[in-house]
Formats: structure tokens, C-alpha cells, sequence
């Protein structure tokens, strides 16, 4: 083995830092040397974020230092990426330093990209980082009661149940008075809640047993800001008095004039191997990628998983012959002090999940287990 294999992970969210601590545990520092470039000082655990927003758990053990994540033996370096240079092996930094690398491994996750929607700045709601989880529980907080509408601005490329998990408990807490009197409409991009029609029967029964509104195939083009209304691409108008609406997102705009991405600026990449179409050793990983997985923790630990294995034979020698199968899941809180938990893959669909109290307990603890097992690279 050669003392000189260098893995460069450029991004500072779960998938950059577990993927790199995994390689960590599987590699000794005499030959594998490993760097991590990202700009976040602070990691937030993001399936926390309705959570917070609703009152149901404090931040402060939802959010570590990101160099305190990082195992012994990592560099982890606090920038950004401003040019790829991918058939130099080279990338350059905000900073104007250069990195080179055998290896190269993209995990620079989404950005919001709210100029896509007409008047969401200011007036859209939502929980996908801490700030806006904090303001979105300010706003609730204050709430007087009302027409709430909550939803995806467009497919869900995060979590696909988060948003069912903050709208079910939101109507939970209407019901039993701990919110003010208000009617909740969920609007939703496509014509299923789910991508498999078992989940999605589930969901549209537990919205039914909780009074919620559902209005399918609402595809949010615009919001007016004056009148309070949400509009959708085919004209269709909601009056909101609290718009609970997830961004728009696109990818790292670094990545956006090296030829590797759609026009959304995420990654391709092989279904199976995660290498990026076009370019020799180079991968990408988690929210960054274009794949039909749905973007969850749970994905990102069998994507770590699987590209570290591979990683670690690569520089070693060997051909790994092993594929990725798309292994995904989720969980989330669904009221009445249960919750669900689904997994599945690119061959096998999701089996029907009975809600337990478990699940609720797990998802209500689960960043303990991330913090601890899953962005360690120890699960």
C-alpha cells in the first residue's frame, strides 16, 4: 500500500463527517491520509428540527462542534471549495490553498434556493436548519389561531416524512388544545403522499383521523405576500394564516461549472457505485446526489457504509465487486404518542408499518444514537 493514498471529502454535514471517520477506523494514518473541507462550525442534527420547532425538545442537544466530531487523524479544514480541478486532482479554496488528491469525495449536501418561489423570503416557514427550526417555534409561539398550510415546495429530496411529522403533530396539538383553534391543509407535489402506495394510504388515513385537509398534486409556483396566498402551478389558491413550506434547494453552486451535475446543480452518479458519471475517482454521496433514494440519515449510513468498503479496497489493491442497493429509511412521530418507522431499497418497497409507542421513543432520542453511533461511523 502506498503511504500517499490522500481522500479529500469536500462538505460538513453527516455524510462528509461519518464517511470520513469510517474511513478512519478502517485505515491506519501510515497509509491513508485524510482531509475534510467544510465551512460549518456547528453540526445540527436535522431530524430534530420538527421537533424543535414544536416545542417538543430543546436545541441544545441537538447541536455539537463539528471538529468534535471528527475522530483523531482527520483534518478537518474550515473553508470553502471555490474550483475542482478533476483531471489535476486538485481542488482550490476560498482561501487560495490547494489540495490535492488521489481521491475526491463530494458530500456538499443542498442549499435554499427560495428565488424559485415568488415572495417566500419572509413569509415561508420551515425546519430544515436550527435558525429556522427556532424562528418557526417563535412564530407557533405567537400563533392566534387560524388556516395553517403546510407542505413541499417540490419532491421530497430530504427526509420524505418529515413533513407529514410536523403537520400530524401540529394537528395533534390543535386537537387536544395545546394550539390555538385552527384548520390544517397539507399540500403535497405529487398525486401519491408517498412514493409506495402503502405508506402513502397510511398517512392519508392518519391525516384523516386527525381532521387535516390534504390537497395532492399542489405544486407551490408563488406566494403574495399581501393577500396571504399560497399558489400553486395550476392556478389553485390557499389562504394561510401560518405557511409552514419547505425551501426550494439546489446543489453547491462550487460544483455547478465542472460539467458533473443537472441543472440544479446536484451530482450524477452511478446508482450503484456512487461514482460521479464521467470522472475517474471521483464519488459523491447524501443530499448532494441525484438518485431516486430519498435524502435521510438513514441513507447516508448505508451510502458511508457501503463507499467506504469500497474506498478501503480501492487503495488497497483490490476490486470491489460489491454494489450499493439503495437502502433507505426513515422514522417519525404520527400522534397519539406513537410513531412509525419504514425501510426499504431499490428492489424492496417498504412494508406497511404498524405505529408503536417504540418508535416513538426512538424518534424522539434518536439524536443520542446519532451523535454517538451514527455520525462516528460506528453504525
Amino acid at each position: 500500500m502506498s503511504a500517499h493514498n490522500r481522500i479529500l471529502i469536500v462538505g460538513g454535514g453527516s455524510a462528509a463527517i461519518a464517511l470520513a471517520n469510517r474511513l478512519r477506523r478502517s485505515n491506519s494514518t501510515d497509509n491513508l491520509s485524510i482531509t475534510v473541507i467544510g465551512d460549518q462550525p456547528k453540526h445540527f442534527c436535522k431530524s430534530d428540527g420538527t421537533l424543535i420547532s414544536l416545542g417538543l425538545k430543546e436545541y441544545r442537544s441537538s447541536v455539537k462542534a463539528t471538529r468534535f466530531l471528527l475522530s483523531s487523524g482527520i483534518r478537518y479544514v474550515r473553508d470553502y471549495v471555490t474550483n475542482i480541478r478533476v483531471n489535476e486532482k486538485v481542488v482550490k479554496t476560498g482561501s487560495n490553498e490547494i489540495f490535492k488528491f488521489d481521491k475526491l469525495v463530494l458530500a456538499t449536501g443542498t442549499v435554499p434556493a427560495t428565488y424559485q418561489i415568488p415572495g417566500y423570503d419572509g413569509e415561508g416557514k420551515h425546519f430544515r436548519d436550527l435558525q429556522h427550526a427556532l424562528e418557526l417555534r417563535k412564530n407557533i409561539e405567537k400563533f392566534k389561531g387560524g388556516r395553517v398550510v403546510v407542505g413541499l415546495s417540490g419532491p421530497p429530496l430530504h427526509c420524505p416524512l418529515d413533513i407529514h411529522e410536523f403537520a400530524l403533530l401540529f394537528a395533534e396539538m390543535v386537537k387536544n388544545g395545546r394550539l390555538p383553534k385552527s384548520e390544517v391543509h397539507l399540500v403535497y407535489p405529487d398525486a401519491d403522499l408517498f412514493g409506495h402506495k402503502n405508506i402513502s394510504s397510511l398517512l392519508n388515513d392518519l391525516y384523516h383521523n386527525m381532521g387535516v385537509n390534504i390537497h395532492t398534486n399542489f405544486r407551490a409556483a408563488e406566494i403574495s405576500q399581501k393577500n396571504r396566498e399560497l399558489i400553486s402551478e395550476s392556478g389553485e389558491i390557499l389562504n394561510y394564516d401560518l405557511l409552514v413550506l419547505t425551501p426550494p434547494v439546489s446543489g453547491s453552486t462550487s460544483l455547478q461549472n465542472i460539467g458533473i451535475t443537472d441543472e440544479g446543480g446536484l451530482v450524477r452518479v452511478d446508482r450503484e457505485t456512487l461514482k460521479v458519471e464521467g470522472a475517474e475517482n471521483l464519488y459523491a454521496i447524501g443530499d448532494a446526489t441525484i438518485n431516486e433514494v430519498p435524502k435521510s440519515e438513514l441513507s447516508t449510513v448505508y451510502q458511508v457504509k457501503y463507499l467506504s468498503r469500497r474506498i478501503t479496497d480501492e487503495i488497497r489493491g483490490l476490486e470491489s465487486e460489491e454494489r450499493y442497493d439503495g437502502t433507505t429509511g426513515c422514522s417519525a412521530m404520527v400522534g397519539g404518542r406513537k410513531g412509525i418507522s419504514i425501510s426499504y431499497s431499490y428492489e424492496e418497497p417498504p412494508r406497511t408499518p404498524l405505529p408503536s409507542e417504540s418508535d416513538f421513543w426512538y424518534r424522539l432520542n434518536y439524536s443520542d444514537t446519532y451523535f454517538s453511533a451514527v455520525i462516528r461511523g460506528i453504525i
